[in-house]
């Protein structure tokens, strides 16, 4: 047990489950490749070591990794390589986390293709090699951000001991010999003085382990609200672990801001190219402000004819949004788009913005400005 900023800290071993792959439990004891995840760690062993400067202060924590190429038969190809960068990346955007490539350094991450499509694990350090499976279920930027997670010491927020008064569990919709993804953890866990997250990406889907497609979780304030984030940090996310680490960006303030895309219903509408966007606002004293250009990472069937895509986009607070700028960049078939709209929303601060744009998208790189519609 120790503290962090009045904070007591204990870590509890979760089952860490990803809905696109198969996850099973696998114990330490037998020679198997996890320890029994219900067992509770309580040791400062078990977060990552950080750097500091002359006033003892946090700069950075670099966390080592190596990923086990096999290629195209078997085991991970330099595209899923280029995706854990991208991960990393994401992490690295708000924190003082960085994963860098393993030289010599004793504790590290193995990322590696498991044969029987697991997706898993450790949750924080267990010292030397720790092994992170992605099944091809998770081989995307936002499952591999959710691992990271867990191996920087995060659990799934909908287990958390207030859960019962945020969300409500539909046990009857759930998969048979699944209810264990939805119990509380009553001991072992802290929740680092923050709200409750449903945008967190760290928190199931509304329909996650269902049985009938129904949904498996819902909020209490609103059953048909959106629940978790397969795509990107929240900016709960990016506080907790600048808090957990001591990161000095846990003195800046981020918000999310909601993006759903409405892509229209026009013959040959839909697009795999890159979607970035770049989120513009004035506050109160008039200055223009900026959420810097993101890349609207999803499913493999995002942007399609007549699909709605939803992200999440971390930024300062930007005051009143004044436009947006969305940029294609043709890669393949299918390269043009058409945009119906885009929908910026703010829950904590009650902004819902419109802006239209029913418009084509092509060429090699193609940007337009939208504006709010009156």
């Amino acid at each position: 047990m120790f503290k962090i900023r009045g904070f007591t800290l204990l870590f509890v071993f979760a089952w860490v489950i990803n809905v696109s792959c198969y996850s099973e439990r696998k114990n330490h004891a037998k020679g198997n490749i996890y320890q029994d995840k219900r067992e509770a760690v309580l040791y400062r062993g078990q977060l990552w070591s950080a750097t500091y400067d002359s006033n003892r202060e946090v700069t950075n924590v670099f966390i080592p990794y190596t990923v086990k190429l096999g290629g195209w038969f078997s085991g991970l190809d330099y595209s899923d390589e280029e995706t854990i960068k991208e991960a990393a990346s994401v992490i690295a955007e708000h924190t003082c986390i960085r994963f860098v490539e393993r030289k010599d350094e004793k504790d590290y991450i193995e990322f590696y293709e498991d044969s029987n499509n697991v997706c898993e694990s450790y949750i924080g350090k267990k010292g030397g090699k720790q092994l992170l499976s992605l099944g091809s279920g998770c081989k995307n930027r936002g499952h591999v951000t959710h691992e990271l997670m867990h191996a920087l010491g995060f659990f799934h927020e909908h287990t958390r001991p207030d859960r019962d008064k945020f969300v409500k569990i539909l046990w009857d919709n759930i998969k048979r010999d699944h209810d264990e993804q939805f119990e509380i953890r009553k001991r072992g866990v802290t929740t680092l003085g923050q709200p409750y997250d449903f945008q967190s990406i760290m928190h199931y889907s509304n329909k996650e382990f269902s049985k009938n497609n129904k949904d498996t979780i819902q909020a209490l304030s609103d059953p048909n609200m959106p629940l978790g984030n397969v795509n990107s940090l929240s900016a709960v996310d990016v506080l907790q672990i600048n808090l957990l680490y001591n990161c000095p960006e846990a003195l800046r303030q981020v918000v999310n801001y909601e993006v759903t895309v409405y892509t229209g219903d026009k013959y040959l509408a839909g697009t795999d190219g890159q979607v970035f966007i770049e989120l513009f606002g004035r506050n109160t004293v008039g200055q223009l402000q900026n959420s810097g250009e993101e890349e609207l990472v999803g499913k493999k069937s995002a942007f399609e004819m007549r699909s709605v895509d939803r992200f999440n986009v971390i930024s300062p607070n930007l005051g009143k949004l004044i436009k947006l700028t969305v940029r294609l960049s043709d890669r393949g078939y299918g390269g043009a788009w058409y945009l119906d709209k885009i929908q910026v929303q703010n829950r904590k601060r009650r902004v819902n913005v419109s802006f239209p744009c029913f418009c084509w998208f092509g060429g090699s790189s193609d940007t337009k400005i939208l504006e709010p519609s009156s």
